[in-house]
């Protein structure tokens, strides 16, 4: 009996200890001060490929920089998952930075900043018409948020240019340009 114990236990300090370990990320690019604020540097240009559209518009760029809302996702989970896309978008594996948005999509499917990044990232692999869908789509959660529905505009605006729709750009530029200027 005194046997059976000792090896339950056994289990039991095993199970604990490998629930307490939690693995680190090395998180190149990114720093994180007291958990509450994310910062993260742009690409650099040599790791754009030439066909992004990014690889030539710093403003779209700066989209993907972390708003002030950020450190201000309430969900700890949430805020984990977006900390990890971040990485693996630093890293260029967009693919998997996607799926973790959507993760916490499941989260906080009303969250327009994972919405937004999920734009960014589709306009970085130059799927326009779903990144154009996914800023509108953050809109409509933005409410008051006059700084990432402009940034949301600015993706519009570029999609709208790229497949020629001249008219929908100037327009899409317009609204970026007032939710920047009610921003300030």
């Amino acid at each position: 009996m005194n046997a059976i114990r000792r090896c339950y236990l056994g289990v039991l300090v095993a199970v604990l200890c490998g629930c307490a370990a939690s693995p680190t990320v090395q998180q190149q690019g990114v720093v994180i001060e007291d958990r509450s604020e994310v910062h993260v540097e742009p690409l650099p240009q040599d790791r754009a490929s030439p066909e992004s559209p990014l690889s030539t518009r710093d403003d779209v760029l700066a989209m993907a920089r972390p708003t002030p809302r950020d450190a201000g996702v309430s969900n700890l989970a949430v805020r984990s998952l977006i900390e990890t896309a971040l990485v693996q978008r630093e890293h260029g594996r967009s693919a998997e930075a996607i799926a973790t948005l959507e993760r916490a999509l499941r989260v906080e499917p009303r969250n327009p900043l994972i919405w937004h990044r999920l734009a960014v990232l589709r306009y970085e692999r130059a799927e326009l018409s779903q990144a154009a869908q996914l800023a509108a789509k953050s809109n409509s959660f933005a409410g008051e948020e006059d700084d990432l529905q402009a940034k949301n505009w600015k993706i519009i605006a570029q999609v709208r240019e790229q497949t020629g729709d001249v008219p929908g750009a100037m327009s899409a530029h317009d609204r970026a340009a007032r939710f920047e200027r009610s921003g300030e």
